[in-house]
C-alpha cells in the first residue's frame, strides 16, 4: 500500500506527466470549437448548392442566416474555452483567428454575391478557400493532438 501511495506520489509531481494531462484535457474541450466549426461548414454546404445552381441572392441570404450564426456560435464557444496549456492556448488562439477572418468576411461575401458581379464573387470565394485550409489546418491540429504537432516539428 506504501508503495502505491509513493508511486502516486511521484506521478503527481512529475511536471512532464502534469502537462500532458492537461494538454490531454485541453484537446477534450479543443474539439468543442471543432465541433461547432462542422456545424458552420453544413451551413456553407447549403450556401454553396445555391450559389452552384446560380441563386446567388438565396446564397447571400443563408450566408446571414445561417453561416453568421453558425460562425458566431463557434467564436463564442471558442472564446468560452480556456485551455490550461500553452499548446490547447495556440490551438484556440489559432482557431479564433480563423474564424474571426471569417466572421469578418462574410459580408464581403454577401455584397459580392447580391452584386451578381463575377469578379468580386470569385476575389470573395477564394478568399473564402483561403480562410478554409487555415480553420482545416487548425481543425486537424486540434484533432492531432500535441503530440503529433512535436513529431512534425523540424
Amino acid at each position: 500500500m506504501a508503495a502505491l501511495a509513493t508511486g502516486l506520489a511521484a506521478c503527481a509531481k512529475d511536471p512532464a506527466r502534469e502537462e500532458a494531462l492537461r494538454v490531454e484535457r485541453d484537446q477534450i474541450a479543443l474539439r468543442g470549437i471543432v465541433d461547432a466549426e462542422a456545424r458552420v461548414q453544413r451551413a456553407f454546404d447549403d450556401e454553396g448548392r445555391a450559389e452552384k445552381a446560380h441563386r446567388d441572392d438565396e446564397a447571400a441570404g443563408l450566408l446571414e442566416t445561417s453561416v453568421l450564426p453558425a460562425t458566431e456560435g463557434a467564436l463564442a464557444i471558442a472564446r468560452a474555452t480556456t485551455p490550461e496549456s500553452a499548446w490547447g492556448r495556440a490551438r484556440r488562439d489559432d482557431m479564433l483567428a480563423a474564424l474571426a477572418e471569417r466572421k469578418d468576411e462574410l459580408p464581403r461575401y454577401v455584397v459580392a454575391l447580391r452584386s451578381h458581379d463575377q469578379e468580386a464573387q470569385l476575389a470573395s470565394a477564394l478568399k473564402q478557400a483561403e480562410i478554409e485550409k487555415h480553420v482545416l489546418r487548425a481543425s486537424q491540429a486540434i484533432s492531432d493532438g500535441a503530440a503529433a504537432g512535436a513529431a512534425k516539428a523540424p
